[in-house]
């Protein structure tokens, strides 16, 4: 039990650098904003801002009041391990999908709700991954996503 304990402090420790985000910011998406495809197996589309800086990961979707169907953001990691989110900040509700170096979905965290109390509980996959799908609450059960698919989008 020590050793899982340390192995998870400088998770921990990272969440401001890699998660859903510490800092203000957060802004509605401008239309000019380019934005990348992501195809689930069934061909829908989500078209999603990528996170795959520092700064951008720490901003993630915080404050915004409205998330439409068919948008995301795609958190881009520089190394596949175990990355942890929480929705300090995050006004509304979200499924976010971990997906490894190939694209396949690893792990979900569906229905993740606004943290509206210190400290904000921490979602974290069971596997590791390099990417993280952040979408509206309900569409990963909507589309019949399950882990083992296969999500495609282009090399950010």
């Amino acid at each position: 039990m020590y050793r899982r304990l340390l192995l998870l402090a400088p998770l921990v420790a990272l969440l401001c650098l890699a998660a859903v985000g510490c800092f203000g910011g957060g802004a509605e998406t401008d239309e000019n904003n380019d934005l990348l495809p992501v195809t689930l197996p069934n061909g829908t589309k989500f078209l999603v801002e990528v996170a795959d800086t520092d700064h951008l990961r720490e901003q993630g979707l915080m404050h915004r009041e409205h998330l439409p169907r068919d948008r995301g953001m795609l958190f881009v990691f520089e190394r596949e391990q175990i990355w942890a989110f929480w929705m300090k900040n995050t006004l509304i509700p979200l499924d976010v999908v971990w997906l490894d170096a190939d694209g396949l979905i690893v792990d979900v965290a569906e229905g993740m709700q606004p943290c509206e109390a210190t400290p904000c509980p921490l979602y974290h996959p069971n596997k590791v991954s390099s990417f993280a799908l952040e979408i509206a609450a309900g569409r990963y059960a909507e589309e019949g996503l399950e882990p083992g698919m296969r999500l495609s989008f282009p090399t950010p």
